[in-house]
Parts: structure tokens; C-alpha cells; sequence
């Protein structure tokens, strides 16, 4: 019993840390979270939907940016509106290079939300004066390699 209560002490305590202390890696899994989510859902009815439609994971992924940049960053609102716009085009382009792309809609949601979170973790790391070319190296390097592995893994049929 005493181990068991030392076991759950060590968990909460563990989740505060991250919760409550380490904030940015908090709000930076609530973005991936929310964010492929909502391509996930897009992605998963597109075919019910018309033109009009794209506009939802656009403009939610331009809100969701940019309250991610104004908790994570000490930048001012037009650098955060321009970055967070910048991030809602390179959705809309990555949601349409995918429709050209022939396959699911698991893999599509998954090629987008992967551009995005590479987008916004590059920005993350300007604005807080992180990036430097070992960041950048090394976060391209793990792009490239997701965006082979989920390239490799889907099924290419017309």
C-alpha cells in the first residue's frame, strides 16, 4: 500500500510538473491536439463538403497559432497576426496539395498537420530567439523522415 501511494504521489507530481510548470510543452500538445483533430474531421467528411468548407481548418488554424504565439512568445500583435497568417495559408496549400495526392484521408490529415507542426515549432524557436542552424538541421531532419514514412506506409492507388 505505502508504494502504490508513493507510485500515485510521483504521477501527480509528474503531471504538475508539466502542467503547471513547463507550460510550453502543455500548450504546444493542446495545439497538435486540437489542431489534427480538426484536419482529421476535415479530411474525413471532404467529400461531403464543398469549396467553401476549406475555410474551417484555414481560419481555426490562424486562431489556434496565434493564441499559441501570444501564450509561448513575448512577440507583438502584428508579428503574431503575420506569422499566424502565414500559418493559415500554409495550411490552406497543404490541404490542397493533398487533395492532389492519391491517398486516405488518415495519411492526408497526417501529411498537413505535420507541415503545420513544423511550421510552427520553426516559428516557436524564432520568436523565442532558440533557432539557430542545429535547430533548424535537426527539425528538418525529423520532417523529412516523418514525411518519408507516411509517404512509404500509404496506399498509392488512383
Amino acid at each position: 500500500l505505502p508504494i502504490l501511494g508513493a507510485l500515485i504521489f510521483y504521477i501527480i507530481l509528474g503531471l504538475k510538473e508539466y502542467i503547471l510548470v513547463q507550460r510550453r510543452f502543455w500548450h504546444f500538445l493542446v495545439f497538435s491536439l486540437i489542431f489534427f483533430q480538426i484536419l482529421f474531421f476535415y479530411f474525413l467528411f471532404e467529400k461531403s463538403f464543398n469549396e467553401f468548407y476549406i475555410l474551417f481548418p484555414v481560419v481555426s488554424g490562424f486562431v489556434l497559432f496565434a493564441e499559441l504565439l501570444a501564450l509561448q512568445t513575448k512577440a507583438g500583435r502584428s508579428s503574431v497576426a503575420v506569422a499566424a497568417a502565414l500559418f493559415g495559408l500554409l495550411v490552406m496549400e497543404g490541404i490542397l496539395v493533398s487533395r492532389l495526392l492519391p491517398f486516405g484521408f488518415l495519411n492526408s490529415a497526417n501529411m498537413v498537420a505535420l507541415g503545420g507542426l513544423f511550421f510552427a515549432e520553426l516559428a516557436l524557436n524564432f520568436y523565442n530567439g532558440l533557432l539557430g542552424w542545429r535547430v533548424f538541421i535537426s527539425r528538418s531532419a525529423i520532417f523529412i523522415l516523418l514525411a518519408l514514412a507516411i509517404l512509404l506506409t500509404s496506399v498509392w492507388g488512383l
